[in-house]
């Protein structure tokens, strides 16, 4: 560990211990006040919080939280409570019997009327006191069209029931039109075949659930976790502990290339090279998890305390983007260069035509290749509880591969989330403790794996310790994740770099988080983490502080300050800054790194960033609320060399609730990247205007218009149809 890393480290342990006024509430970046999923949306849009808190975030509020049955794990998954908050609730309803009304809560003094409103929209509406066989649910249709696209619109059905007080079923139907067809092996070309995309109607999820206080049972589509999330993890949840039914679907926010083809074995490019560039409309999007049983008994009673037991199976079929396979019958380890050893780059995957299979045929291009493998898992738990702040527990699973295509013998690429090589799988230990203001959770895991070259598997651990008083709460967590410990279901703590596709792998670290309120007005958010990549010894810092102050009842400005830096070491400038990458392309990875070119030469960088970002909201009557953010950033992008590339952004968005059942929503923001040169990256317009009505109790109908305009002067934005883009998003939702 460098001299710069210990420093940090102390820092940040010092910082925590001797500062308790510091501290941390959740796992998410801001205060989440929000009413529907497209709020959500424009937190995204906006940069208050990043891809994994998203994802989590939508999930949660498809899934939904019982006050009535929730465990003390999910409840503080809930955006803005802190353990102190949850166990208020938890002790309101032993003493309560059950929480009819939500706002009993507020009356209690169990948290205050803000927290409940801003967490209201996560929560299950509860059934009628003593209803055995009461019937509620959830229909939700969304269709989007977009300009220059003739093409039928992608579509989206979600249903959900809930009947006889512990069952529920639901499903997910979607309307693709960019999805290829499976993919076969053709031996003539030693390459992968398949016809082009076409309207293809799926049942991506679907599920059945029997969930009872003492034990439950789901089939299905379906996530599960537990402990720290080092052993086992699908929920992205903080603090998982069982299984969560998967319904959730997400849409792209970006239009998608209408031509994904590539020359082949053609003599000319197929894609027009004389015509404008045309995007169509995106498919819907989902992450696949798990498909199977999972049954739990979450409550066997025990003289002290209590036991409990999953198990848990999966068979589910899996897409991989076409980049990330490799033919293990040429090529002995995909490590190798693919410059060098052409052998061990991916295959290509050629557009099959039905009138002639043998005929001059093109690639195609960012193509994530449907159901192409069989993973088939199987794993268990199995904990202690003396109560319900401390147990020990052990988790293990195991997985296999079965690849569905026939005459070759594919595998995974090594910067692949799953190991290549063979079966895989992981076994860990974890605990918790917990008294008065103090929860101390740790655990150990250890992988296994099949790969020949340096692999078998390896350790890792992290230990977290939160402290909540009043309105504060602080975490400190220390963490360790060998070099060879490869387990794609571990979502624990970590950086958003990656080795080998993986965030909790070659790694050591340690981070401090805090939110409070202080003096009733005041709220702060804080983050430190450092940590090291083992395998190369470069250590690298990320931390922010973000305060908002409500001034007045109508007025809270706020300031939020952002640092990043990948290489702290003294070799300088030699990495790039890792940033988001929001298209899921199948791949499984949430990250890319930025590569710059100058006169066919790539400069490294530090990947350094700097951010500030003032921002103001207004609420002037309490039908009308306002909000106007500034985000201006300094990013090591390496084509400066001596100097940082710029980037800025403006967002505003406006709310309305003219009458109670109609309210209006209006954002406009202005991006641009690189403000210094027009040629290099995007500058965009982007405004939108929602209504939403609801008619009854049961139906609410909204549409959407969004307008986005490509600003910059690159040759591709010269060429790119349509231009402006207009889009409309019409839905209808029913809850019953």
């Amino acid at each position: 560990m460098t001299e710069r890393l210990r420093f940090l480290s102390a820092l940040a342990l010092g910082t925590a211990l001797l500062c308790p006024s510091f501290a941390q509430a959740a796992q998410y970046e801001v205060y989440v006040d929000i009413d529907d999923e497209e709020d959500l949306y424009d937190l995204q849009v906006t940069g208050e919080i990043g891809t994994g808190t998203f994802d989590i975030l939508v999930d949660l509020l498809r899934q939904g939280v019982d006050l009535n049955t929730a465990t003390r794990e999910q409840l503080y998954a809930l955006p803005n409570l802190t353990y102190e908050d949850v166990d208020a609730i938890l002790a309101y309803r032993e003493e309560a019997g059950r929480i009819g009304n939500p706002a009993a809560l507020v009356l209690a003094g169990a948290i205050t009327r803000k927290k409940l409103e801003s967490v209201a929209a996560f929560l299950l509406v509860p059934a009628p006191e003593g209803s055995k066989a009461g019937v509620r649910g959830r229909v939700r249709y969304q269709t989007i069209w977009t300009s220059e696209d003739d093409r039928v619109p992608p579509m989206l059905l979600q249903a959900r029931v809930s009947t006889l007080r512990h069952l529920t079923v639901g499903a997910v139907a979607v309307l693709d039109r960019n999805r290829i067809e499976n993919a076969v092996w053709d031996p003539n070309r030693d390459a992968l075949v398949s016809a082009g995309p076409r309207p293809t109607p799926r049942v991506p999820k679907y599920f059945a659930q029997w969930d009872t206080p003492k034990w439950g049972v789901i089939a299905g589509t379906y996530n599960i976790g537990f402990g720290q999330r080092l052993t086992f993890d699908t929920t992205s949840r903080y603090t998982p502990n069982g299984f969560v039914l998967d319904d959730t679907m997400y849409r792209n926010t970006r239009l998608t290339s209408e031509c994904r083809q590539s020359t082949g074995e053609l003599a000319d490019t197929p894609c027009p090279t004389n015509e404008p560039r045309r995007y169509v409309t995106p498919d819907y999007r989902e992450r696949v998890r798990q498909r199977g049983v999972a049954i739990g008994a979450k409550k066997i009673q025990m003289p002290v305390g209590w036991m409990q037991a999953y198990g848990f199976f999966s068979h589910q079929t899996k897409p991989i983007y076409w980049t990330g396979v490799y033919n293990a019958d040429v090529c002995d380890d995909p490590r190798l260069s693919s410059e060098l050893f052409e052998e061990c780059s991916a295959p290509p995957v050629y557009e099959s035509t039905a009138a002639d299979p043998l005929s001059p045929a093109p690639t195609l291009r960012f193509a994530s290749l449907p159901n192409m493998y069989n993973e088939v898992l199987g794993g268990g738990n199995f904990a202690y509880f003396i109560d319900r702040r401390t147990h020990v527990g052990v988790t293990g699973y195991g997985s296999s591969v079965n690849w569905l295509v026939d005459g070759a013998d594919l595998d995974f690429q090594e910067w692949q989330r799953t190991p290549y090589g063979g079966p895989f799988g992981a076994a860990g230990a974890d605990m918790s403790w917990g008294r008065k203001w103090a929860d101390v959770f740790a655990e150990v895991s250890y992988s296994f794996d099949s790969i020949n070259q340096e692999g078998g598997g390896g350790p890792a651990a992290i230990v977290r310790n939160t402290a909540s008083w009043d309105t504060h709460e602080i975490e400190v967590s220390g963490r360790y994740y060998d070099e060879k410990f490869r387990n794609p279901y571990a979502r624990p703590i970590a950086a958003a770099d990656q080795t080998d596709g993986l965030r909790a792998s070659d790694e050591a670290g340690a981070r401090m988080k805090y939110t409070g309120l202080i003096g009733e007005r005041f709220q702060l958010r804080t983050l430190l983490d450092v940590w090291q990549e083992l395998s190369t010894q470069t250590a690298s810092v990320r931390t922010f502080a973000r305060g908002d102050v409500r001034a007045t009842p109508w007025l809270t400005p706020g300031l939020w300050l952002d640092f990043q830096s990948n290489d702290l070491s003294a070799r300088g400038r030699d990495r790039c800054f890792t940033a988001e990458n929001n298209n899921d392309d199948g791949s499984g990875d949430d990250f890319v790194l930025y590569q710059d070119f100058l006169e066919g030469t790539q400069l490294g960088c530090s990947g350094v960033r700097y951010q500030v970002r003032p921002r103001i909201r207004v609420d002037p009557h309490k039908r009308v609320t306002a909000q106007v953010q500034f985000q201006y950033s300094w990013v090591d992008r390496g084509r400066y060399p001596g100097r940082f590339s710029n980037d800025a952004r403006v967002v505003g968005i406006v709310g309305v609730n003219p009458i109670d059942p109609l309210r209006l929503r209006l954002r406009v923001s202005w991006d641009k990247d690189d403000i210094s040169d027009n040629t290099f990256l995007e500058e965009t317009l982007w405004g939108y205007l929602q209504a939403s009505y609801r008619v009854e109790s049961w139906l609410q109908p909204s549409i959407r218009y969004d307008i986005r305009a490509w600003l910059d002067d690159r040759d591709s934005t010269a060429v790119r149809r349509p231009n402006p883009e207009h889009w409309v998003l019409f839905q209808v939702e029913s809850r019953f």
